[in-house]
């Protein structure tokens, strides 16, 4: 499992470099399949017949390294929303429409909800 921490840095570019890796290529670089497209999809939340782990934070589920967060956008549609988490503010986001969204901080600061919101309005996430 890759580890990030205790000096491993990254740059802005890395954020967007992964995060793309990861959702939008579903993991794959140059149409070759680097990563386990099953267990990809599970942490994405977007395999319907494996549940996300709840956990004791509202709305906030886990799978396979990944944290999701449901955000309701209207009464019909409601997503999980993957994202990678570091401590004190680092949060990698992969928005449902392709866009990615990160912000990096270290005030504990970790509200997107709002952001997530904005963001459907580009390319609505429900249809």
């Amino acid at each position: 499992m890759p580890f990030g921490g205790f000096g491993l840095t990254f740059l802005s570019d890395d954020i967007v470099k992964i995060s793309k890796f990861t959702s939008i290529d579903e993991g794959s670089i140059n149409g070759e399949q680097m990563l386990n497209q099953s267990e990809l999809s599970e942490a994405l939340f977007r395999d319907p017949t494996s549940p996300p782990l709840a956990t004791t934070i509202d709305r906030k589920y886990y799978a396979n390294s990944m944290w999701g967060k449901s955000i309701e956008l209207t009464s019909n549609c409601e997503v999980i929303i993957p994202f990678m988490s570091g401590y004190g503010g680092i949060q990698f986001v992969m928005m449902p429409n392709d866009i990615i969204y990160y912000y990096v901080s270290d005030n504990d600061e970790f509200y997107w909800d709002g952001t997530a919101i904005e963001l459907n309005k580009l390319n609505p996430y429900c249809n």
